[in-house]
């Protein structure tokens, strides 16, 4: 495979029949989310992924707060007052939320719903009924996310619904597991404590208490997904880059994979092609390191899921192959020391104190004493396909390797997408 930035096609009911024909249009792992559908469509959907060659992404729910089921559309409007109140006393054009939720919202509270692009505030509140104004109007369904920024929740880190799917990650054997709504290093230990030890896991990092403690997730979770739909409504909007930008240097110290989601091409949710924002967007994700790009509804519920992977695919592709010269820059310090994600052809990494030599189209970002170069190998089946990332100094690195820190290391990517070095094959 030439190209390098991977898809993450999220299978749903637009998409359940579709397994083999996402992983054909470029798709190289399917999530499947286990918010949505019972235990047996999720067991049959990750069948019919593995089936299909792709690797697996089991996302466990976590501790997100949904509406509770009701039939059609409900129109909020600017101004109108809404009326929330718990799943089993919920009636008419009231909207039902967890009872547990009452006890910690107050007056002047925000609600957020939908990823933040329904926005409410609490006026009114007591132990099963609450009322809303609609400040920012917007269309919801049963079954979708609210955020409570602000709010002073005892919420467990660690669901039921998390067990379970722990449980299903012990039968089924997924390739990765995404964790929601992490709010620190040990939500990461708890999970990986439920599951197959060769699963890896995936931080979302989606709340402001999962920004404040972002290097200490990153060290202990094996990728990173910047959720920006959870993470944007919690966030003002203005913040939201600026987010996405930390949680990728995060990564990046500690030579983790980044994975950009949520809202990448919302509008295939209807339309056939996607806006050029959303494919700039897309394409900048490239060039800002991102190592795999996700779907959501665009592929599980949308009009055009095919569409949305093919499409997807041929961005990337055509990322990868410009140069981006205005985020490449000749390293500054011998201390260059990264073999990270974006080569193609080939490089010339010098270990010593030369610093390093390039060759061949590339794009690359430099942070602090870091040039990150972007490299890649195939080892075996996985979400990034074995990406690998070193940030080690250089002699460690050399090391690593059984080279001289002295010589050069020469990397040239072969035909199966693995990494040659000096004439001899490597999996790092």
């Amino acid at each position: 495979m030439s190209r390098l930035t991977r898809i993450l096609a999220t299978i749903g009911p637009a998409s359940a029949e579709l397994a083999p024909e996402l992983v054909q249009a470029g798709a190289d792992c399917i999530r499947v989310n286990l918010s949505h559908g019972d235990a047996s469509w999720h067991r049959e959907a990750s069948r019919r992924a593995l089936s299909a060659g792709a690797a697996l992404l089991l996302d466990l729910p976590g501790p997100k707060i949904r509406l509770g089921r009701f039939e059609g559309v409900r129109s909020l409007v600017r101004h109108d007052q809404v009326v929330l109140r718990p799943e089993s006393l919920a009636q008419g054009e009231e909207l039902p939320l967890p009872k547990e939720i009452f006890a910690g919202l107050r007056v002047g509270n925000v609600v957020a719903m939908v990823d933040g692009r329904v926005r409410c505030h609490v006026l009114e509140v007591d132990a099963d009924r609450a009322v809303l104004e609609v400040r920012r109007s917007g269309e919801v369904r049963g079954r979708q996310g609210v955020s409570l920024p602000g709010a002073d929740l005892a919420l467990p880190s660690f669901t039921e619904a998390d067990a379970c799917g722990c449980e299903l990650a012990r039968e089924i054997k997924p390739h990765w597991v995404a964790i929601s709504f992490v709010c620190s290093a040990e939500d990461v230990q708890r999970v990986r404590s439920e599951v197959p030890e060769e699963a890896r896991l995936i931080a979302k990092i989606e709340t402001v208490r999962a920004m404040d403690r972002l290097d200490e997730i990153a060290s202990a979770a094996d990728a990173l997904m910047i959720a920006r739909g959870d993470l944007g409504a919690e966030l003002d909007l203005p913040e939201v880059p600026a987010a996405q930008h930390r949680i990728v240097q995060s990564a990046r110290r500690v030579g983790k994979p980044v994975v950009l989601a949520t809202q990448v091409f919302e509008s295939m949710h209807e339309h056939a092609v996607p806006t050029r924002a959303e494919v700039s967007d897309a394409a900048h994700g490239v060039a800002a390191g991102m190592d795999a790009v996700m779907l959501s509804g665009e592929s599980a519920v949308g009009a055009h899921p095919i569409a949305a992977v093919e499409t997807l695919a041929r961005v990337l592709s055509a990322a990868e192959e410009a140069s981006f010269e205005a985020v490449a820059h000749a390293p500054t310090s011998p201390q260059v020391a990264s073999v990270l994600v974006a080569a193609r052809d080939h490089a010339w990494i010098g270990l010593g104190p030369g610093a390093v030599k390039l060759a061949g189209p590339l794009a690359a970002a430099r942070t602090g004493k870091h040039i990150l170069v972007r490299a890649a190998r195939l080892a075996g089946r996985g979400l990034m396909r074995g990406v690998h990332r070193s940030v080690d100094p250089p002699s460690v690195l050399a090391g690593r390797l059984g080279l001289d820190s002295a010589e050069g290391l020469e990397v040239e990517i072969d035909a199966n997408g693995r990494m040659m070095l000096m004439d001899r094959r490597f999996d790092a």
